[in-house]
């Protein structure tokens, strides 16, 4: 007899109503089979049945009666484990939200800076919404900026994995600005043509403020920056820096007279918790500097926090990850090839006829508040 029918038949047997050879095959096995044997000690220990095992006089009774109380012990081991194992998942489960929340700001500080060092919009929000257990979604917010307000406002979200504690970046593809090195030779369209588009600026030069977007001739230094919002009543809003990733080609994307990635530094700094805490100012130019510099520092030493998205990778090549941009910046120094400036439209013409600028693109245009 195997250890499966003398399973089936323990019933009956604590019963005392097995017949003569199926109770002889049974002591045969339990002598030496210490499983079965132990199982059958177990469970004759445990219950009291109120029954002498020769009293046959209520078979059935006695059956039925021995069968609940042998699934009744069945039902109680399984409800043990389970509420081990409930008790188990609650505990991973607390132990990954408490990773989470300690992760939370660092990864929120690093997904902050790739937006405001690849996006010319001004940051202004940060947080998250509700995840899972195994997740978190980290948002940061940024706003277009003409003259004094703020224009449209963006929303960029990073993933973060409760279990590595790492943020996927979202996937912007497209750069406001050429590098010099590019399309060299190339006439652009009128959309970034500079007589056209000063020609925009000139048709309501006294009651408008607006935005522009400036592509250069050769890289320059942030001094020479420095000297231009000291000669004119401008603010810088973003510069694009080279950052070794100015002619990457994606494998299956076509983006004519185009880059398909920028980096740069906003004219306000900020980090979770502290916006605008660094600003681009005549005469503070060494302390922004240092700043900037410092931010780029950190986030290169925490770059691993950042994972490119899979299917950008996979499809076309690209990584939009920190990767070895800030470390380029800190290598090669900040050398600035694009400008994105506001201020009132008088003094965006006059300051475009002192840039050699490659191309020119209003982006927003407003009636006077500055």
């Amino acid at each position: 007899m195997k250890c499966k029918e003398v399973q089936e038949k323990i019933p009956e047997y604590l019963a005392g109503i097995l017949d003569k050879s199926s109770k002889t095959q049974m002591q045969e096995h339990l002598e030496n089979c210490v499983e079965c044997s132990s199982e059958i000690k177990l469970i004759n220990d445990g219950f009291n049945f109120g029954f002498v095992q020769e009293d046959i006089i209520n078979q059935n009774k006695i059956i039925k009666k021995t069968r609940a109380k042998f699934n009744m012990e069945i039902l109680r081991s399984v409800s043990i484990i389970i509420a081990v194992f409930i008790l188990i998942l609650g505990a991973s489960a607390t132990i990954l939200k408490m990773r989470s929340a300690v992760g939370q700001e660092k990864a929120s500080r690093a997904l902050m800076d790739v937006v405001q060092f690849s996006q010319p919009n001004m940051v202004n929000m940060w947080g998250n919404s509700t995840g899972s257990v195994f997740s978190v979604s980290l948002k940061i917010g940024a706003r277009s900026v003409v003259g004094k307000k703020y224009g449209e406002q963006f929303e960029y979200i990073g993933n973060m994995s409760a279990i590595t504690g790492k943020v996927s970046v979202p996937v912007i593809i497209g750069a406001n600005f050429v590098h010099p090195g590019l399309y060299k030779g190339q006439d652009f369209d009128r959309d970034r043509n500079v007589k056209a588009q000063t020609d925009l600026l000139k048709r309501n030069i006294d009651t408008t403020v607006a935005t522009v977007d400036y592509s250069l001739k050769n890289t320059i230094s942030l001094e020479y920056v420095e000297k231009l919002i000291g000669r004119f009543d401008v603010e810088i809003c973003w510069m694009a820096v080279e950052a070794g990733i100015e002619d990457v080609k994606p494998q299956n994307m076509t983006l004519e007279k185009q880059q398909v990635l920028q980096w740069g530094i906003p004219g306000k700094l900020s980090r979770p918790g502290h916006f605008q805490y660094s600003q681009l100012k005549e005469g503070k130019i060494k302390e922004y500097e240092k700043s900037v510099l410092e931010e780029i520092k950190w986030l290169d030493d925490n770059k691993d926090l950042l994972i490119a998205d899979k299917s950008l990778l996979s499809s076309n090549g690209i990584d939009n990850s920190v990767k070895e941009k800030a470390a380029y910046i800190l290598k090669n120094g900040i050398k600035i090839y694009g400008l994105r400036i506001t201020g009132p439209s008088s003094e965006l013409v006059k300051l475009t006829g002192e840039l050699d600028a490659r191309t020119m693109s209003v982006i927003d245009m407003s009636f006077w508040n500055w």
